[in-house]
């Protein structure tokens, strides 16, 4: 009999399989030697830790278009239907938010840390990062397809999150196969709450949210039983907890299940400014999070997939300091 709290078999992504065939599979895709041997490395390490970092993925000039962009929209907030989340604006529309929050954000100095939902949908850059070659090229090896970028997160600080992991809340279809990509937008320093995360978490045993392992609504388990589960998983199992500080432009590649969270701020005055995005295998995943009931437009990208916005499709791209890929449509 299955067990219920673990991923079925035929969800996994292959390189997860217990056979999976690396050399087989980049011999078959790869025929420079150099590309050859980074994708082994890289494939070997996500098989057994859960995730890979790439130095330099994005470059400094894309990175700078994004924080304009979101300043510009931050400079007339009221005009933007965007969604932000924090403790005082849970899931609410950016014009929304109080006049003193917005400032003491564009100065770096946020008296109420608010994070931004889907930029993706608005901004060229943020599609361009998410779905820029040198991210999305070990995801898509991992997962044996293109992916969809179908939610994006912007942080200014340190979220100071629980330690977790995202197929726990995350709809990617299915759960098993859904990935994540974190780029640094400005060089991280250890007292800003750096991300934290635990190699080879993806393995340990998921937690019982007492419906199974996926958080659904009116649970009576709540996200600290989730980290200290995990917390005990990973010392039974011997695994440490490792910052990462990154420098700007790189990014760290996760699994569903890599456990990870944000780290205590030592100092409230300095910023984490972060982009996040989770992705799923475009196979399998066609529906928008906020229209399940039909297949999502897609916007096409060398790098893969992004979802136009089903709501307020006349959002998408309004913020176009970086120019399209040439090929995209």
């Amino acid at each position: 009999m299955s067990d219920p709290l673990e991923f079925p078999v035929d969800d996994l992504p292959w390189v997860d399989r217990p056979a999976a065939e690396i050399d087989r599979y980049i011999a078959e895709r790869c025929s420079d030697v150099v590309d050859r041997e980074l994708l082994r490395y890289q494939l070997l390490h996500w098989q057994a830790f859960g995730y890979v970092i790439v130095p330099g993925a994005v470059e400094p000039e894309l990175i700078d278009a994004l924080l304009g962009d979101v300043d510009e929209m931050l400079s007339d907030h009221r005009r933007y239907r965007t969604v932000v989340d924090s403790h005082r604006y849970p899931q609410k529309p950016m014009c929304e938010v109080d006049q003193a929050t917005i400032d003491s954000h564009r100065a770096d100095s946020a008296i109420e840390p608010i994070r931004i939902l889907d930029f993706i949908h608005h901004s060229v850059a943020a599609k361009r990062i998410s779905l820029h070659p040198a991210v999305t090229r070990v995801l898509e090896h991992a997962l044996g397809d293109r992916v969809v970028a179908f939610q994006s997160l912007n942080f200014f600080y340190g979220s100071q999150q629980p330690i977790h992991q995202d197929f726990a809340y995350v709809p990617g279809r299915p759960r098993a196969r859904l990935v994540a990509s974190w780029v640094a937008l400005e060089d991280i320093h250890p007292d800003s709450g750096p991300l934290v995360y635990i190699p080879g978490s993806h393995r340990l045993r998921k937690f019982d949210w007492a419906d199974g392992p996926f958080k659904v609504p009116g649970t009576k388990r709540n996200e600290i039983e989730f980290e200290a589960h995990i917390l005990r998983e990973a010392e039974r199992a011997g695994l440490q907890r490792q910052v990462f500080c990154p420098k700007k432009g790189d990014a760290l590649l996760w699994h569903s299940a890599l456990a990870h969270g944000g780290s205590p701020v030592a100092d409230p005055k300095r910023t984490r400014k972060a982009y996040v995005t989770h992705y799923a295998p475009h196979r399998t995943h066609s529906v928008h999070v906020h229209a399940t009931h039909k297949d999502a437009d897609m916007i096409d990208y060398p790098g893969g997939l992004a979802m136009r916005h089903p709501l307020f499709p006349e959002l998408d791209d309004v913020f176009r300091r970086a120019a399209p890929p040439v090929g995209s449509r």
